[in-house]
This record gives structure tokens, C-alpha cells and sequence, in this order.
């Protein structure tokens, strides 16, 4: 025999998606009707649950989303430079969020004893750089190595979901390749001659370190001079260079490879010259005196004595 009643009041706005309201219920006992009770109830209906995001995909310039996202260095600092990509998100109630980035890596710490003494290592999380809520997305001066973009998503209610999505800083540049195009090497006086990497190479630099400067020539002769169908040379530190290539200007490339691996060539014409007199020795007829003999000794007629006299021929 009871019967109840409610009368809500207006509503009293929270946030996006969210109220509160005051419910007044009235109960009546039918058998007992002077036993009227009342009593006011508070309700809340509200968004509790944190916005779902998702890690932002990027495309590569073929168009492929990258797994992880890649970010090179720039042409003249091994650190990256670049816009942090928004992430996706999505919220059952709230249409409007807001989102602080932070980019964090894990480094290799030191794990020292009472004594001082390192006796282990452990991983720490350390943050590179801080990204508010209204501040710009360009970022400078990421390091080589990987990363993590850390996503703080806030939607309108309060509700908080972090998210961490991994990138990575590569170096993609090539090295700058600079040859000294004006290099002329002369034979020495057994017909050969060496040039050096180092000789050849005019500043070559890169962005984040040369890991080594190599060259190698053309070959159009064989060992007997005669012409054979252009070949180069094994990369080396050196090139060499004889006879066959005097008064010819031999095509000399120098290959640069960075710490990356990333490499670049470039090359010249080097003018081989020349420009020894050789000298051969060549024996010529003796020349003779004539000496008188000994008067003690007897039946001895005048002595020729020979000498052999040493000229020299030019070879040219």
C-alpha cells in the first residue's frame, strides 16, 4: 500500500557531458496516510572515464605509415628538428581536451656502492623536452637515438590518459664530398707514383662525423700498356699511378662514408706527368796509356795499361 513520487529541480551543469540534480521523493503509506515521509536525494551523472588516445601516424614520402615514426638530423647538427605530430583521441562525452607533450628516453645510469664503486647499471627514464598545452609543436635539438612522444590527453571533465608513443632520430644526411680538382702528380724516377686520400680530399665534413675517406681510379690500360675496357680500382686509401699513365689525366673518385653509414663521392681528373731525367749506365771502350817498363825487369817490352771509363745515356 505505498505509493512515491519525485520532482527533480534543474539541473546544475559540471562540465561537458555532466550534472548534478536534487531528486525530492515523496512516500505514502495508503493504510497510514499521516505517515507522509519526504527526503531529498542528490544524483550525478558525469563522465568518470578517461579519453581514449592513439599514437599519431605519420607517412613516410612514399606515402607508407612508419613503424616506428623517423625523424632525421638536419643538414649542418646531429640533432633533429620537427613538428610533434598530435595524437589521436577520442571521448565519450567531451568534444574539446587539452594535450601536453613531453619527449622522454631511457639512458644507461651507473649503479655505485657505499664505496663509490660501480658495481651494476639500471635504466632511468629522463625527460628531453616539455611541450604545454599551448605551446608550439616545433621542437629543436633532438638527439640521436629513441625516443618516446609522452601524450597527458585532458578531457573537459578532468579525466586524464597518458599514452607514450615511440619515435626514433636517425642520421640521414650524406656527407658533403669536396675533391681538389686542380692536383697534378709527377712520376718519380722508378715510374710510379702514389696519392694519398688525404691528398685529394679539400674540407669534405658532415653533419655528425667522417667515418672514412677512401678513393679509387679508372683503369683504360693493362700492365703492357695496351688499352683495355675501363674498369675502376678497389676503394683504398690510396691510388697508384705508373708509366702507362704519363701525359694522361686519370679519372680519380673519393667516396666519403659518415658515422652513419650514409656515403658521397665525388671526383677529379689528375694530370700524370713525367718529368724525371733517368739515367742508365753505359760502358764504353777502354782508354789507354802507355807506361815504360821497369828497367829491372828484362825482356819486357812497354806495358799498356786499360782503364774502362763509365758515361751515362739519358732514357727519355
Amino acid at each position: 500500500n505505498l505509493a512515491a513520487q519525485y520532482i527533480d529541480q534543474l539541473r546544475i551543469e559540471v562540465c561537458e557531458g555532466s550534472y548534478k540534480l536534487v531528486r525530492n521523493w515523496t512516500v505514502l503509506d495508503w493504510c497510514n496516510p499521516g505517515a507522509l515521509l519526504q527526503f531529498p536525494q542528490l544524483i550525478k551523472v558525469g563522465d568518470f572515464t578517461g579519453p581514449t588516445v592513439t599514437c599519431p601516424t605519420v607517412l613516410d614520402p612514399w606515402g607508407v605509415a612508419q613503424t616506428p615514426i623517423t625523424y632525421s638530423t638536419t643538414p649542418f647538427d646531429c640533432t633533429a628538428s620537427f613538428v610533434i605530430p598530435d595524437p589521436i583521441v577520442a571521448d565519450a562525452c567531451s568534444q574539446n581536451w587539452t594535450v601536453s607533450i613531453q619527449i622522454v628516453t631511457d639512458v644507461t645510469v651507473p649503479v655505485l656502492n657505499q664505496f663509490g664503486q660501480q658495481v651494476g647499471t639500471t635504466i632511468q627514464t629522463i625527460v628531453v623536452k616539455t611541450v604545454g598545452v599551448a605551446e608550439s609543436r616545433f621542437v629543436t635539438g633532438i638527439p640521436l637515438g629513441n625516443h618516446r612522444f609522452r601524450y597527458t590527453v585532458t578531457d573537459g571533465c578532468g579525466n586524464v590518459t597518458t599514452t607514450e608513443c615511440a619515435f626514433r632520430v636517425v642520421d640521414l644526411i650524406e656527407p658533403t664530398a669536396i675533391c681538389d680538382d686542380q692536383l697534378n702528380v709527377s712520376l718519380n724516377g722508378e715510374g710510379v707514383a702514389r696519392v694519398y686520400a688525404v691528398d685529394i680530399n679539400e674540407g669534405s665534413n658532415d653533419n655528425c662525423g667522417i667515418a672514412s675517406i677512401q678513393v679509387r681510379r679508372n683503369i683504360t690500360r693493362n700492365a703492357d700498356c695496351a688499352p683495355v675496357a675501363e674498369t675502376f680500382s678497389d676503394w683504398a686509401d690510396y691510388v697508384d699511378f705508373n708509366c702507362c699513365d704519363a701525359g694522361q689525366r686519370v679519372r680519380v673518385e673519393m667516396r666519403v662514408t659518415d658515422v652513419s653509414g650514409n656515403t658521397n663521392i665525388c671526383w677529379n681528373e689528375i694530370l700524370v706527368e713525367d718529368n724525371m731525367r733517368r739515367t742508365t749506365p753505359v760502358w764504353t771502350a777502354p782508354t789507354c796509356r802507355t807506361i815504360s817498363a821497369r828497367r829491372t825487369w828484362r825482356n819486357c817490352a812497354a806495358c799498356l795499361v786499360c782503364r774502362p771509363r763509365k758515361t751515362t745515356a739519358s732514357l727519355l
